[in-house]
């Protein structure tokens, strides 16, 4: 029989009880925490690097050349009559709607404050830093984030821009950004005055980031041919019988202001999405003839010693894969694939030779030929291969063969003539980001790196030019949810790691890469494809760091070389 107990008795009892209990607790030895960490700025340069004379030195080289600037956007013009004058500037604008941005004056930059700078935890998933410490990015490697005139800047109308067709605290060692062809020329063409702004803004620009001991890297054009030069039959206007002289009159007006602190320039972006678009190959030639008039003058006349490219995209399919990398036909479809993508530029560029036959047997006019002359003039003129890599598909040869598809126009895979797969064993190829926006997966990139460098072998090695991906609906949510969200973290550092063995382990020459984007930007027509490693407040303005930015920065600084 259990004795019964008081209330008095019972109320002890618990009372002991939980005496118990905290002392145990307080003998708990709590284990400490891993120390925070702050991101390590760049440090503040003690020289600047120069790559040619100053403009001081240069501005002689070029005819003399009006530089002006127009009134307001929202001024109404009295100067009609006058060729390029305020009124003339306002009727290139008047059929197109632009809104007025939602600030009205330039801030100076602050101080990031040092709580934004602390790194995040390691990744739960992923290599945040390779078990063999003896394998490093090269002391020379160029590594950071990109952006685009067009997609970033904003102030479409704001301060003499004409209509077109259309970061150092987190360690950060390269912005790659490109210059507003409209900004600079607004109305486009060869002999029109220059915008004074414009030239002032990309001074400021390029000064700011080499102040903060960062190192710019410019391509000149990133589709926004000036309207002045639309055309019907190229949707980027390269055929226009003025675009050649334009802008090589704009890439001058550039190269004299700009080259004596700039060591990398591409003149063209992803010229390889024409094709896609027009169905036609022929455009390439007028791409390349502007692309080596303004290398060949930059190195005959300016004399200066950085090194240029132009980016390739893998547009349609993305890099082309075997689908099997043992069986012959599916290689063959793979190296045809990639020859339809870039064959028609970088064997001219890199190699001196006409475009590949696979294109020239299939498609014939529609591929230009060029002559012995042509050749040596294109041959030479890009210093490094660059490409830009979104998405990656398995191909093999069509049912009856290459021959029998190539000959005829009305076949269903017409005129590459490869049969495209984006599984494999029923597994997605790429890494899954936003709807329809795929990114290439890290498992087959030293693949695609080997396949460039034996293809098109350079004394400066390999850029990629363009990577990144948008995570899975990322404009739904909040800033406290996209800054901690791991989908980019999980795509960049395995790409990183993959370079990293590319390099140490193949020997290839990669020299160096860049993620998109450094800012959520504007993605054709939408914001929803959050690809910044920094997002913004769509109301205040406001930046914040997403933790990408810190993950890619940190493999790259834990594994290089001192």
């Amino acid at each position: 029989m259990v004795p019964s107990t008081s209330p008095t008795s019972g109320v002890v009892l618990v009372l002991l009880a939980n005496l118990c209990l905290i002392a145990a607790q307080s003998d708990y030895q709590w284990p400490a925490y891993r120390p925070l960490e702050y991101a390590t700025p760049v440090p503040t340069p003690t020289t600047i690097s120069t790559f040619a004379p100053p403009y001081s030195q240069l501005s002689s080289l070029i005819d003399p050349r009006s530089t002006t600037t127009w009134d307001s956007s929202d001024s109404t013009p009295t100067d009609d009559g006058i060729e390029y004058g305020n009124a003339a500037l306002a009727s290139l604008w008047a059929p197109i709607p632009v809104s007025s941005p939602p600030f009205t004056t330039t801030v100076s930059p602050t101080p990031i404050p040092s709580s934004e700078l602390i790194k995040p935890p390691p990744l739960p998933i992923g290599p945040t830093k390779l078990s063999d410490d003896s394998l490093k990015f090269p002391s020379d490697f160029q590594w950071g984030f990109a952006g685009a005139a067009l997609q970033i800047e904003g102030a479409t109308k704001n301060e003499d821009r004409g209509p077109s067709a259309w970061e150092n605290p987190v360690g950060v060692q390269s912005y790659s950004f490109s210059i507003s062809w409209s900004r600079i020329v607004p109305f486009g063409t060869a002999g029109s005055p220059i915008n004074k702004e414009a030239i002032d803004h990309y001074n400021d620009l390029i000064g700011t980031v080499i102040s903060y001991g960062m190192k710019p890297v410019v391509t000149l054009y990133h589709f926004d041919t000036p309207a002045t030069l639309q055309s019907n039959t190229s949707f980027f206007a390269y055929d226009h019988p003025d675009f050649i002289d334009s802008f090589v009159y704009y890439a001058q007006t550039v190269l004299v202001h700009y080259s004596d602190r700039v060591g990398t320039w591409y003149t063209f972006n992803e010229p390889t999405i024409e094709p896609s678009i027009s169905g036609s190959w022929v455009t390439s030639r007028y791409v390349l003839e502007a692309h080596a008039k303004v290398v060949r003058w930059y190195r005959d006349v300016v004399k200066g010693d950085a090194l240029w490219s132009m980016k390739f995209d893998l547009t349609d399919t993305g890099f082309a894969l075997p689908l099997d990398p043992s069986n012959a036909s599916d290689v063959a479809a793979a190296v045809r694939r990639n020859e339809f993508t870039v064959g028609y530029f970088a064997r001219p560029l890199f190699l001196g030779e006409n475009p590949p036959r696979s294109m020239i047997d299939t498609v014939g006019h529609k591929v230009p030929t060029y002559t012995d002359e042509e050749l040596e003039f294109f041959n030479g003129t890009a210093d490094f291969f660059a490409f830009d890599i979104y998405t990656a598909t398995y191909h093999s040869e069509p049912e009856g063969g290459f021959a029998a598809c190539s000959a005829d126009p009305e076949h269903a895979l017409y005129p590459q003539c490869t049969v495209p797969s984006r599984t494999r064993g029923l597994w997605e190829a790429n890494f899954q980001g936003n709807p329809d926006r795929i990114a290439v997966p890290a498992e087959h990139v030293r693949a695609m790196l080997g396949f460039w460098q034996a293809t098109y072998p350079t004394k400066g090695g390999i850029s990629i030019a363009e990577f990144g991906l948008p995570a899975y609906k990322a404009a739904n949510m909040s800033t406290e949810h996209i800054q901690n969200d791991l989908a980019q973290s999980n795509f960049y550092v395995p790409i990183l790691a993959e370079v990293l063995k590319a390099i140490n382990l193949d020997g290839i020459h990669v020299k160096g890469l860049y993620g998109w984007s450094f800012l959520d930007n504007w993605e054709w027509g939408q914001y929803n494809d959050k690809y910044g490693v920094q997002g913004f407040n769509a109301t205040t303005q406001e930046r914040f760091y997403k933790r990408a930015i810190f993950d890619y920065a940190g493999f790259i600084q834990d594994h290089m070389e001192e």
